[in-house]
């Protein structure tokens, strides 16, 4: 439903948003997630057309929008901020695209009620902002989007200013509300879980290009590129080389020159530089060797961080390098693990078909 082609927007010298080629299908819940700073906000006012792109063209159903203007888009957006009136109330707030547009008073009355439903706010219409918490001004800021039944609804980090425990309530109330009325949300966050947790597809951004864009598992196991796999979760890194090359397996040798194997195709000819990455939930903390089908590196424990559903180990290993390991609480308790002291000897091990090889 939404192209965007070739867009690049520049303010002087500096470029925002480059070269990002999107689309987003009718009725999905798209995430366009990145750091402070990545262009992804500005990505978002284009779309809007609070910006216009110093080159390429956005088509929506077909039709260049590039230089429409805001107000004849079919796209509304919700504001980090809200942007609620505060001399209104929350029936004003809701009711006010409508009035502009000069909708019967009948009209405006029967949508404004099945909006407040919608987002669960039934019987509070005559509450001004400031009576609310920020969970309830942040759905007020929906129904407000939603009551003119856009083709497209903007978000832009409207969970930021929620504490966490409602942000997480939101999260499950938005995916549901997408779900409803099957308006196509394209939502912007720096939160990876945000993002994870609620869109069917997640755009990363960084620098202002998309690194990659894919289902949230997709990006999870098989990331593209490392800065997609650090900023993705977190993950150990391990530089090396590819040291030989079989059908069903491969040789890495890292930098500290410990030969480690993987199975699956290298992508990589003997002799190529790569990035090996390793999630901390793929290691486990071993007092014995590696065996024939096991990985290791030998290694100190540095620290041990309880986490609630897991405990997390900082270990150095024999080369200087640290690796992060997370033992779910469950294993803990099972095993010996919160036995272990700070400095004490462990293996850190994982088998042949853990972990990524990045070639960037």
């Amino acid at each position: 439903m939404l192209e965007i082609q070739g867009v690049s927007k520049q303010y002087g010298s500096a470029v925002v948003v480059r070269q990002v080629r999107l689309q987003v299908g009718q009725g999905e819940f798209f995430c366009i997630l990145g750091p402070s700073g990545c262009g992804k906000t500005t990505l978002l006012r284009l779309i809007a057309g609070f910006e216009r792109p110093t080159e390429g063209r956005i088509l929506l159903d077909g039709v260049d929008i590039t230089h429409t203007p805001p107000y004849r888009r079919d796209v509304n957006t919700v504001f980090q901020n809200y942007a609620l009136f505060p001399h209104c109330t929350v029936f004003g707030n809701v009711a006010y695209g409508l009035q502009v547009r000069r909708r019967p008073a009948g009209e405006i009355r029967e949508r404004v009620d099945q909006a407040l439903e919608t987002v669960g706010l039934a019987g509070l219409a005559d509450r001004m902002p400031a009576q609310l918490s920020g969970g309830q001004q942040q759905r007020v800021a929906l129904a407000r989007a939603l009551i003119n039944r856009p083709r497209i609804l903007l978000l832009d980090e409207p969970l930021s200013a929620l504490d966490k425990k409602i942000g997480e309530q939101m999260r499950y109330e938005l995916a549901d509300l997408q779900a409803k009325t099957g308006i196509t949300f394209i939502y912007v966050t720096h939160n990876q879980v945000e993002a994870m947790s609620m869109a069917g597809r997640v755009a990363v951004m960084n620098r202002g290009s998309v690194e990659q864009c894919a289902p949230p598992a997709e990006l999870y196991r098989s990331p593209a590129t490392r800065f997609t796999a650090d900023f993705v979760g977190s993950m150990n890194f391990f530089d090396g080389r590819i040291a030989e090359a079989g059908p069903d397996s491969f040789g890495i040798l890292l930098a500290d020159q410990t030969l480690v194997h993987r199975r699956g195709e290298a992508g990589a000819r003997p002799g190529d530089p790569v990035v090996f990455g390793l999630r901390p939930e793929q290691l486990k903390v071993s007092l014995l060797e590696p065996r024939d089908f096991e990985n290791g590196l030998f290694g100190r424990i540095e620290r041990q961080v309880f986490v609630g559903d897991a405990t997390l180990l900082r270990i150095r290993l024999s080369n200087g390098s640290p690796v992060e390991v997370r033992v779910p609480n469950y294993l803990v308790l099972e095993n010996r693990v919160m036995a272990l002291e700070p400095d004490e000897e462990v293996w850190v091990v994982w088998s042949q078909g853990s972990g990524v090889v990045l070639h960037d």
